[in-house]
């Protein structure tokens, strides 16, 4: 067998996103939404975060929730390619994660939408660490083809 690897030159990427883990008390939903409403009028809320463990019988082949399901944060977008989400991990820790869609030019670009909006939840949640900054980018990447 001959196996050929064409190296993928500056693949497109489609997503940049930043996640942060803040020490914070919990949060409401109703806090979190006036929090987003803060960050830019513009956020729009069309999903909800919720907990619950789920548990798996291979015996019966059945899927089951272990707990009662609960609301820990919500989902917001704007214009269609900037996301935002705020969920609570604990009673004292808080995420916030912010996502910019296509059409992705540059990390400039990105940090000029992502980094104000988590400025804005620090100013107003006001932690006293930071457990976690993460930062993902996502490419698109298209097989040769045959």
């Amino acid at each position: 067998m001959n196996i050929s690897v064409r190296p993928l030159t500056n693949p497109p990427i489609t997503e940049m996103a930043l996640s942060v883990t803040l020490e914070a008390p919990a949060m409401s939903e109703s806090a979190v939404d006036a929090l987003v409403v803060q960050l830019d009028s513009g956020f729009q809320r069309f999903g909800t975060i919720q907990s619950g463990l789920i548990g798996y019988n291979a015996k019966t082949d059945e899927t089951h929730c272990a707990e009662p399901r609960q609301w820990i944060g919500s989902r917001y977008r704007k214009d269609g390619n900037v996301y935002v989400s705020i969920h609570n991990v604990s009673t004292n820790a808080v995420v916030f994660a912010c996502s910019l869609l296509r059409p992705y030019e540059s990390w400039e670009v990105f940090t000029q939408v992502a980094l104000p909006y988590m400025r804005k939840v620090c100013v107003s949640i006001e932690p006293t660490k930071c457990h976690r900054f993460g930062v993902r980018t996502v490419n698109r990447l298209l097989p040769p083809p045959s």
